[in-house]
């Protein structure tokens, strides 16, 4: 292991240097990944490093070790665009994907955002395993009928300069059709990450990559923009040579292989027709430390963790706040909302120790919501699950300065709503994730 981590830093070193401040070649791309555990989320960083690792052992190996200083990582980008959106799907038992039967990109009017151009864009196919098999990612990480993904160069909804209103996940099958959780087809979440020249660095990182999406089974509407509700003209601003960066984590709750495409639902406007649209973005806080994107560093001060480093509730009723995060920039707050798994029943968002929205969990028998890495066992299928989470809204906007500071607190209550367990029948893995739209 030692040897191989040696063998990344060189390639790391060997990278083309960046011609500019924001120009991002897709070695220095998957070079920033494994450089920033922080950018994704543990189990998918863990599965990238493995791939990268093992396609430099095969470089290594083909080459006799000619000298590491010399090697590229082109090895590793090619290893991880000819597996696509499949990084977990190895298995010499794959049956090969379905044809689709609908296109990829579908355009429509806007549907939320009316006078907007609406782009369904549909990524994949993904192989989902079944949950007997092993693979790499059930050797990882424990668990199976998992599958991580990591894809740079994804499909934009728009060409040239364009704003972005909102964005929804969903997910479907090759003719269209919802994968649900009814047919044991989990869209755990996804992230999506923006780079490219007009990419600026937030909070306090250094290298010009942006998440732009983080959404999971529930299927909220991301929005960056308050439409009519509000008299601030807001959008999410995607360069004309911008491109986006696609993070998958999807779940098979069932013993048979799973073909589905990851959908996304932008609505947008050119920017010519969105002249006074300011810039906004999502300002991203958990209660975990190495969760993707978020801006909070340093070290909690609330205490003792309520959660164990695996993310497992340590009681049935518990509470977990977030490092606070000090702004470094001058805005607006628009919007915010949470993101908890089953047995959450809500998260209070401080603004300079004054809660300003308490995001509440919607619980439901039916489809949809939100668990851990239980699959289908112990009863998981027949409890109500997190299918949504209220947001709050600010059409007036709320000041955000420099120096001021944010943070959330995750409440649950495994007695009041039951959570998702594991194969051994304890709590699984809980969350609590929010995002603070900021335009300035």
């Amino acid at each position: 292991m030692k040897f191989v981590l040696l063998s990344l830093a060189a390639l790391a070193a060997a990278a083309p240097q960046r011609v500019g401040v924001h120009t991002f070649s897709d070695e220095e791309i998957v070079t920033t990944f494994l450089d920033n555990p922080r950018l994704l989320p543990p189990s998918t960083y863990a599965v990238l490093r493995a791939h990268a690792e093992r396609s430099v052992q095969k470089a290594l190996s083909k080459r006799q070790f000619p000298g590491l200083a010399t090697l590229s990582l082109t090895n590793v980008v090619t290893t991880l665009q000819t597996a696509g959106a499949l990084l977990s799907s190895f298995m010499p038992t794959a049956t090969g994907a379905p044809t689709a039967t609908v296109p990829d990109l579908q355009h429509s009017p806007g549907d939320a955002f009316p006078g907007a151009k609406r782009t369904k864009v549909r990524y994949g196919p993904y192989r989902i395993p079944p949950i007997s098999e092993r693979n790499l990612d059930s050797d990882l990480l424990l668990v199976r009928g998992m599958a991580h993904t990591f894809q740079i160069g994804g499909k934009r909804p728009c060409e040239g300069d364009c704003r972005l209103l909102s964005v929804t996940g969903s997910m479907e099958y090759a003719d269209g059709k919802p994968a649900e959780n009814a047919d044991g087809a989990w869209f755990h979440h996804a992230l999506i990450f923006a780079t490219g020249p007009t990419v600026t660095p937030l909070c306090n990182s250094t290298y010009p990559i942006d998440e732009l999406f983080m959404g999971g089974n529930e299927k909220s509407l991301i929005p960056y923009s308050l439409g009519n509700e509000s008299t601030i003209l807001s959008a999410y601003h995607l360069g004309a040579q911008d491109k986006l960066i696609l993070s998958t984590q999807l779940m098979n709750m069932q013993d048979r292989e799973k073909w589905v495409w990851l959908t996304m639902d932008f609505e947008w406007l050119p920017a010519a027709e969105a002249p006074n649209h300011r810039k906004s973005r999502f300002i991203w806080a958990s209660i975990s430390s190495s969760t993707a994107g978020t801006c909070s560093t340093g070290t909690n001060p609330w205490g003792v963790s309520n959660i164990t480093a695996e993310m497992r509730p340590k009681a049935d009723v518990m509470e977990e706040s977030s490092t606070p995060w000090t702004s470094n920039v001058e805005g607006t707050i628009l919007a915010t909302g949470g993101h908890m798994h089953d047995g959450g029943v809500g998260i209070d968002i401080f603004l300079n120790d004054k809660v300003i929205c308490a995001s509440e969990p919607i619980y439901s028998n039916n489809t949809g919501g939100m668990g851990g890495h239980g699959g289908g066992e112990h009863g998981n299928s027949d409890i109500p699950h997190i299918q949504g989470q209220s947001r709050c809204k600010y059409p007036n906007g709320v000041q955000l300065k420099v120096g001021d500071r944010t943070w959330i607190r995750a409440r649950y209550n495994f007695k009041q709503h039951p959570g998702m367990k594991d194969k051994d029948g304890n709590l699984d893995e809980i969350m609590g994730i929010t995002g603070l739209l900021v335009a300035w």
